[in-house]
């Protein structure tokens, strides 16, 4: 009677071993589908985009384009005239700290008397490759690798140089910033920015 007893115990110790089991392989089963079901949930899917939407939008974005605008001064111009062409440059907001400007123009019609740009915001000269119909001017300003800060560098508008010309001929000249005109920005790796180019339409009598 007593071996009877014993066994329908371990019996009964078994049954309940396997029943805390099988809970526990239900209570994971059921624990893996709710973990993948919010992953794939559209409405969490479509919080996170919203979320990164938000970070991106507050994410300042830098202008597209930079400009450098030619002006002449209004003279009357004729053969053997000497005239002026200015440039300016306008980062729209950006800091830039090297530029390099480059002015093609038809060396049958005009020549080159001087280029002045001792009072341009870009105060240091780096290089002249300037040719014939064209000049080539890399100038900069020191700066310090940030182009998110303003205390070096250069932002905003300003005057770049002066270039001197002779008309050689009469007749409509076409003086044109170049695609190959760079503006870089004072990040310490020398972005180049897109470029608003312009171009000046110069009459000589």
């Amino acid at each position: 009677m007593f071996d009877l007893f014993k066994n329908f115990s371990k019996q009964k110790a078994l049954l309940w071993v396997w029943l805390i089991i099988w809970i526990v392989i239900i209570i994971l089963s059921v624990s893996i589908n709710q973990k993948s079901d919010s992953t794939l949930n559209p409405s969490l899917i479509k919080q996170d985009l919203r979320i990164d939407l938000d970070q991106e939008k507050a994410t300042p974005l830098r202008p597209s384009s930079l400009s450098i605008t030619l002006e002449n001064l209004g003279q009357s111009i004729g053969v053997g005239d000497v005239f002026s062409v200015l440039a300016d440059i306008d980062t729209k907001g950006s800091n830039i700290n090297l530029v390099q400007f480059i002015l093609d123009y038809d060396s049958n019609m005009l020549e080159v008397v001087e280029k002045n740009f001792k009072a341009s915001v870009m105060s240091m000269r780096t290089r002249d490759d300037s040719v014939l119909g064209r000049v080539d001017i890399i100038r900069g300003v020191p700066g310090d690798g940030d182009a998110d800060d303003r205390d070096d560098g250069f932002t905003g508008k300003g005057y770049f140089g002066t270039i001197v010309f002779r008309a050689l001929r009469s007749g409509s000249i076409n003086l044109t910033v170049s695609p190959e005109t760079k503006l870089l920005l004072d990040d310490g790796i020398g972005t180049q920015t897109d470029v608003a180019l312009n171009s000046l339409i110069i009459n000589v009598k």
